[in-house]
């Protein structure tokens, strides 16, 4: 299915493998994700273009299933809420990355090529904006 490709505290992540055929694409997401999340009541998906952002905040109670197909380059970055250390994991060509990221890890998502990246985000509560469980910490 997968292969754990980095762990560090709070962060897992996997490289997904292809299955498809002459159709296109097609990946699973492993069982070992689904009981991270424990259940999801949260998906939203979107792009990130060429030289923009997405993250740079960390949830207080959510845990969080991130998901990103690209053709180009782009780089994770992430750290412990309460740590000024912080950690970088660079990818490029064409794949899909399945990360786990666990309450109380900032994140950003930086794409550093020239194609835009597909990201799908599950979670394990609902969104509620009158009780927001992001925090901004700026990484990049």
């Amino acid at each position: 299915m997968g292969k754990t490709e980095h762990s560090k505290p709070g962060i897992k992540i996997q490289k997904l493998q292809n299955m498809g055929d002459a159709r296109g694409e097609l990946f699973r997401i492993q069982q070992s994700a689904l009981d991270f999340l424990g259940s999801i009541h949260d998906i939203h998906f979107g792009t990130i273009k060429p030289n923009a952002i997405r993250g740079n905040h960390y949830h207080v109670r959510n845990f969080e299933v991130l998901i990103v197909g690209f053709a180009s380059r782009w780089k994770l970055v992430w750290s412990e809420s309460d740590s000024t250390i912080t950690y970088e994991r660079e990818f490029a060509g064409v794949g899909t990355i399945l990360i786990e990221i666990e309450e109380g890890i900032v994140h950003a998502v930086h794409n550093t090529g020239n194609l835009p990246l597909n990201i799908i985000s599950l979670s394990d509560h609902n969104y509620d904006p009158k009780y927001p469980d992001t925090i901004k910490k700026i990484l990049v």
